[in-house]
């Protein structure tokens, strides 16, 4: 809409990439470690040696998986929005094939609530929940600083009451 300002923007946190950017090295590591202790047992011990060799089999499996998992964190890392304007609240997660966008006049939000854990408080992330009139939810995962949006959402809404 013409009339209509950007007044906060919430953006994606780094930390969605932070399980595979752990789990790669981590896996590699793991790999090289089982790769070492087959190659310094004794090949006449039988029974161990074979288990060693599935655990090396297994362990070479991990770094390819975990690869797999890092386009589809950065796809989530940049395809999340979250906005407040003049006039609504917006908030979108778009996915490869599906996108849900919801837009909520200020009349028609109900709440705006953030879900953290832990580690969400340690590193300011969260999840924001936005609650339309018709008891509707929508959740919008790994928002950096959700308290900040919270509160300038509910300042903008408690205005246009």
């Amino acid at each position: 809409m013409a009339d209509e300002n950007v007044l906060h923007r919430g953006r994606s946190t780094w930390r969605v990439l932070a399980p595979p950017g752990i789990a790669l090295p981590a896996s590699i590591i793991l790999y090289l470690l089982m790769l070492g202790l087959f190659l310094l047992l004794d090949p006449e011990l039988g029974d161990p040696a074979l288990l060693l060799v599935f655990a090396v089999g297994l362990c070479a499996l991990l770094p390819p998986v975990v690869l797999v998992m890092i386009p589809g964190r950065v796809l989530t890392s940049r395809t999340i929005e979250a906005a407040i304007t003049s006039r609504r609240v917006i908030v979108t997660h778009r996915r490869l094939i599906i996108r849900r966008t919801l837009f909520l006049d200020h009349s028609q939000v109900e709440g705006v609530a953030v879900r953290q854990s832990t580690v969400g408080r340690i590193f300011n992330y969260g999840t924001i929940v936005c609650t339309g009139t018709g008891g509707e939810r929508f959740r919008t995962p790994f928002i950096a600083q959700p308290l900040e949006f919270r509160s300038k959402a509910l300042d903008v809404i408690g205005t246009r009451e």
